[in-house]
């Protein structure tokens, strides 16, 4: 009996024995997965960590290329303009110098051309009336050294002379006074000239006794005789100087003489 009870206290004892080791390994095991599971979630969350990292980068990535892409659509709108404004450019050009080519053909006629009205103006002044002789002359003679003066471009040359037959043309619309020297077969003698356009020329002494007009058929001065014409001439000087308004007057117009 007391055996028996001593085989229970041994089988007891190995049992409690036993139970204590199981204990021990069952948690040594958790112990393990405990490690395991922190270990995973250490691993978790650096994955995440690396996750949410790449995710960033992704983003900023995405966000980077967006604005790329605007620049992108940007800079093709401003080439467009930009190719517009050249082809503009360009066509200017390609105007400009024709234009150069046709300005070099001109400037190659215009000397010429500028040449051939100085010549007719100089021959018209010739013919013309001799109301502001000397001036006339003078201007005549200008513009023959300004057509050889190395300074002078050929468009002012051309300009210059223009100037001349815009001047002459003026003379033959207004009524104009001045005085001069003339000689009218009575010896040289200053006098009083009227000048009515292109019409008339007319000079009076300052004395008023002596009245002439310029016959342009025979190229002379002749003497007036008719006392009308010394009023006239009286009238006319005093209108030209702005001492009377315009008025009608008489005066000693010489019809040309028909081509023979």
């Amino acid at each position: 009996m007391k055996k028996q009870r001593m085989k229970v206290a041994v089988l007891a004892a190995a049992v409690s024995g036993g139970a204590l080791v199981g204990t021990s390994v069952l948690a040594d095991e958790l112990d393990n997965v405990l490690e395991v599971g922190n270990a995973v979630a250490q691993d978790g969350a650096s994955s995440q960590q690396r996750v949410d990292a790449i995710q960033e980068q992704a983003d900023s990535i995405i966000s980077e290329y967006k604005q790329v892409n605007d620049s992108i659509d940007g800079l093709k709108l401003f080439n467009r303009q930009m190719q517009q404004s050249i082809d503009r450019q360009e066509a200017s050009i390609a105007n400009i110098e024709a234009s150069i080519q046709q300005v070099t053909v001109m400037q190659r006629q215009m000397q010429p051309l500028t040449d051939r009205m100085l010549a007719a103006l100089e021959n018209f002044v010739a013919l013309d009336m001799p109301f502001r002789k000397s001036e006339r002359e003078q201007r005549i003679a200008d513009l023959r050294d300004n057509m050889t003066d190395p300074r002078l471009t050929i468009a002012e040359r051309f300009r210059q002379v223009l100037e001349a037959y815009k001047i002459e043309n003026e003379y033959g619309r207004k009524i104009d006074h001045y005085s001069e020297v003339i000689d009218f077969g009575q010896g040289p003698k200053e006098m009083n000239v009227l000048q009515i356009g292109r019409v008339a020329l007319m000079a009076q002494s300052s004395d008023q006794k002596t009245s002439i007009a310029f016959n342009s058929n025979s190229g002379q001065w002749e003497v007036l005789t008719d006392d009308a014409y010394r009023s006239a001439i009286i009238q006319g000087l005093r209108i030209a100087k702005k001492q009377a308004p315009a008025d009608l007057m008489t005066i000693p117009a010489i019809a040309p003489e028909a081509a023979q």
